[in-house]
């Protein structure tokens, strides 16, 4: 007797989960998953693409390539091209009777001592009006070797100069029919031959540059609008910000040491909109302060600390409650007077903050407080000014924190990344007003394998999402509602990121770069590529047993609910049993999955194809059994990014494993 059919639907949300046990963890969670991000609703995301970046206009908004290469003599009514044009007609033919012979008067043209013929003055021929089909280039010496050049165009017959007309005869056939025709027209117009250059990604990607320079990128910003970048040039360090034409280097005061670890800071100490100023130190050389719609460099000269005949430079910034923060490795917070970064006087209102430890960063974490992170501990600084500092140390059992450098942000609550995870500084009533949480308990694994190479973090406001970027191009994306976790995604790239930077651009849209080691500036979260790659997109779901873990189930059919900007072809691949090999069924080994991502016992796999209504379901059918089942979905193209909001089972439960 058949069994009946029944259907449940299961939310894919949550992100991974890497941390609960296989088979009591949401079956809508991921258990791995490649290119994948968590919306504020918690469903998945195939996430955006990327490309580089150098300020000229992005490559995703080139238009396409024809479907067909354009002729190599466009087609152009050259008459009416120089009339609109007001291009003067130095000759033009009239028609004349069967055969087709064209007279064209010579007038003030003396071709009896040759003629010569470039991309500004040339011969063209045209039949009918129709689309051009010769041009004759070069110099040609004598009357006799132009008349023999026109002759050795395709269906010319004749050539000849006579009672001051050029004659051609030919019995060349026009497009639309009508009667043979020849029109020769020696004229000033632009060269015709070469077509215009395509507006489309791949041009627009080739002419994008890396900041010049070798090595990678030592720092990035995001400042008024502009994008500025710090790389090395033979030794020496060099600012560029991105713009129309690229790369434009910034005019420094004086030559600058490479291979600092550059860090900047934005503030204003006026209250005037055009007093916002950047501010970079790099542990090498006098911090800078950039200002102005023209990007000023000034040197802040008496920002440095002398011992003996040793100058030392900041290598942290920080601008708060009008002073300019700067660290020293030591252990040393100093600041400047109240209102002017430049002046470093104690006299005039400067001080200095000893913390006793080895000092990792100094970042604003809320108006009133100023985080200072040492190498193993978290303090805040209060108060208005050096008459009122004070400075708290996180409670005893919050000792042992060792953050990471580049990694504190500012969404909703601080974050940072230290040994054990991504910390929470979440406001409290408590001693010290911060009490100190950990985000990245479900994705533990993962986080321990990263945390040795993690290099700098971003914020994607838009998106609710704090990014780490680690060695090996790994990208662990942590989307928050403000205050609790909704979900953890994982990105591979192929790149290694090593600083990044985010803000606005002039027309208020958000802007996240990043540098990469290769020396590249790359723009994230734009286009559907990997800067002109296709993406490479892997999902797999948690094993679920419906509710009866040791009953076995005949699965049918999936289905998929999503949204598809584009209809696009994805895998799926099935797993029964925990991965077990006690099913029957196919055992295939699906060649189409790329990465480490290699499953035994697979039952079937289908190609489901997406797009049109709003709400896509895709379906595949199932011909296996077993008593749980993973699912596991891959697609790979150029395509928009695309949600996926849960999945419907169809099954039928059968006997009981004893």
């Amino acid at each position: 007797m058949a069994s009946n059919v029944e259907a449940q639907f299961f939310p894919m949300r949550g992100g991974l989960d890497l941390l609960t046990p296989i088979g009591q963890a949401d079956p809508g969670t991921a258990s791995d998953m490649r290119n994948f991000e968590v919306t504020l609703s918690g469903a998945f995301r195939r996430i955006d693409g990327y490309e580089r970046y150098d300020g000229k206009p992005a490559p995703h908004l080139g238009e396409p390539p024809p479907e067909e290469p354009p002729p190599e003599d466009p087609v152009i009514d050259l008459p009416e091209e120089m009339i609109k044009e007001g291009v003067p007609v130095y000759a033009q033919g009239v028609r004349g009777e069967e055969p087709a012979v064209l007279e064209i008067p010579l007038g003030g043209v003396d071709l009896s001592g040759g003629t010569s013929f470039d991309h500004k003055q040339q011969f063209a021929l045209s039949v009918h009006n129709n689309p051009v089909y010769h041009y004759l280039e070069g110099d040609f010496p004598t009357q006799q070797d132009f008349l023999d050049a026109i002759m050795a165009l395709g269906g010319i017959e004749l050539a000849e100069v006579s009672h001051g007309s050029l004659w051609i005869t030919t019995e060349v056939e026009p497009y639309d029919g009508g009667d043979p025709a020849v029109e020769v027209i020696v004229a000033q117009f632009p060269d015709y031959r070469e077509p215009p250059e395509p507006d489309d990604e791949d041009t627009r990607r080739q002419a994008i540059q890396a900041p010049p320079g070798e090595g990678p990128i030592l720092g990035l910003a995001v400042f008024q609008g502009y994008v500025i970048a710090a790389r090395d040039v033979q030794g020496d360090s060099y600012l560029y910000v991105a713009g129309p034409d690229g790369w434009e280097g910034l005019t420094l005061p004086n030559t600058r040491i490479g291979g600092g670890h550059i860090r900047f800071a934005q503030g204003n100490f006026t209250g005037n909109p055009g007093d916002q100023a950047l501010y970079m130190v790099d542990g090498l050389n006098p911090p800078l302060e950039i200002k102005g719609e023209g990007l000023l460099v000034e040197e802040i000269e008496d920002c440095k600390v002398e011992v003996g005949a040793l100058t030392l430079y900041p290598h942290l910034v920080e601008v708060h409650k009008g002073h300019l923060f700067v660290g020293y490795p030591a252990g040393s917070v100093q600041h400047s007077a109240i209102g002017d970064p430049f002046s470093w006087d104690t006299t005039g209102g400067a001080g200095e903050i000893a913390v006793g430890e080895q000092l990792v960063e100094i970042k604003v974490l809320m108006d009133d407080a100023l985080g200072i992170f040492t190498e193993d501990s978290v303090r805040v600084l209060y108060g208005t000014s050096a008459a009122d500092w004070t400075v708290e140390t996180m409670g005893a059992n919050q000792q042992g924190v060792r953050i990471i450098p580049g990694t504190v942000q500012s969404m909703g609550q601080p974050l940072f990344a230290d040994k054990l995870g991504v910390r929470s500084l979440a406001t409290t009533s408590a001693f010290g007003n911060f009490r100190l949480g950990t985000m990245t308990l479900p994705v533990k694994p993962l986080y321990d394998d990263m945390q040795g190479g993690i290099r700098c973090s971003a914020v994607f406001r838009r998106k609710n999402q704090y990014r780490l970027f680690a060695d090996g191009g790994h990208v662990l994306s942590l989307t928050t509602d403000g205050e609790e976790l909704v979900g953890a995604g994982y990105t591979k790239l192929p790149m290694n990121v090593v600083c990044a930077a985010s803000g606005e651009l002039d027309d208020g849209s958000e802007i996240v770069v990043v540098g990469a080691d290769n020396g590249w500036v790359y723009r994230l979260d734009v286009g559907d590529t990997f800067d002109g790659e296709p993406i490479d997109a892997t999902l797999q779901l948690h094993f679920n047993h419906l509710g009866t873990p040791r009953n076995h189930k005949r699965y049918r059919k999936a289905v998929f609910d999503m949204f598809a900007p584009v209809e696009f072809d994805m895998l799926a691949n099935l797993s029964f049993n925990y991965g077990g090999q006690d099913h029957a069924q196919h055992i295939e080994q699906v060649t189409d999955i790329t990465g480490a991502y290699g499953l035994w016992n697979v039952s079937e796999w289908g190609t489901f194809r997406w797009g049109g209504q709003y709400m896509s379901e895709g379906e595949i059918d199932i011909t296996g059994s077993g008593r749980t089942l993973s699912l596991l979905l891959h697609c790979e193209g150029k395509i928009p990014a695309f949600e996926m909001y849960g999945v419907t089972l169809h099954y039928s439960v059968r006997r009981l494993q004893r």
